[in-house]
């Protein structure tokens, strides 16, 4: 029985590492002739489906071109498909490190009828024992670029905010629409009319007047008189004389 059990395990291990399953935007890394599938449910019909085969050419094998098999099935699941029949094709669309590692580029366009993308990444050379890694293309935007975008929105965001801060950010709705002239976002901004202060409650601050024009002006300092304060009034003394007091 525990002999039946471990043969198969055996058979599940040797099937699940038989097949890869290559995800949308994603990547694996295989042996040489592993079968990689690609689900093709969710794209429409005529849509264009990048990859890129990268592997280490360090020590041999042409890298100007490579052979590997490929090809769009029709079947209910990843391993009901004919994969002995699938087609060799060749990339020479590549690109190649100092290192000897090199990616070949292949482009698909999603045909009527079929389920999925069945890919044999082949051995560049005899004796390649190393890890080949297919990867799907997004087909979008760089990261440089979305970055770019990004920071590039947040600048302008960063503007429209320093913009308004200095126009309405000390706006007082209970003053009048003086400001209106030379700051058109805001009907009050004493910022925008640095020359135009208003108090609490829209009062205008002294020292200066309101209006498109407005220039401080003096203001005249209050003379007080003089404080008088009343004199006492003494009354002459008693004189002293001797005798008894009564």
């Amino acid at each position: 029985m525990f002999q039946i059990v471990l043969y198969l395990s055996l058979i599940i291990l040797i099937h699940c590492d038989e097949y890869k399953e290559l995800k949308k935007h994603s990547s694996v890394k295989v042996s040489p002739n592993t079968k990689v599938y690609f689900d093709l449910s969710k794209f429409d019909i005529g849509e264009s489906i990048e990859f890129e085969i990268t592997m280490d050419l360090s020590v041999g094998g042409d890298r100007n071109i490579y052979e590997f098999q490929i090809d769009q099935v029709s079947a209910i699941s990843y391993n009901s498909g004919n994969w002995a029949s699938l087609p060799r094709v060749t990339s020479s669309d590549v690109s190649c490190k100092s290192g000897g590692e090199c990616t070949f580029s292949w482009e698909e366009t999603k045909e009527v009828g079929k389920d999925y993308i069945y890919i044999i990444p082949l051995a560049p050379y005899t004796g390649y024992s190393k890890k080949i890694e297919i990867e799907h293309l997004d087909g979008g935007l760089s990261a440089g670029a979305i970055a770019g975008i990004v920071i590039g929105c947040i600048v302008f965001v960063a503007i429209i905010v320093i913009i308004i801060s200095c126009c309405c950010c000390r706006c007082n709705p209970g003053c009048q629409t003086s400001c209106y002239s030379c700051c058109p976002c805001c009907h009050c901004c004493s910022c925008c009319c640095p020359r135009v202060q208003y108090g609490i409650g829209g009062a205008v601050r002294p020292g200066f007047i309101t209006g498109p024009t407005a220039v401080p002006v003096a203001v005249a300092t209050p003379i007080y008189p003089p404080p008088v304060y009343p004199q006492p009034v003494y009354q002459p003394a008693v004189p002293y004389s001797s005798g008894a007091y009564i």
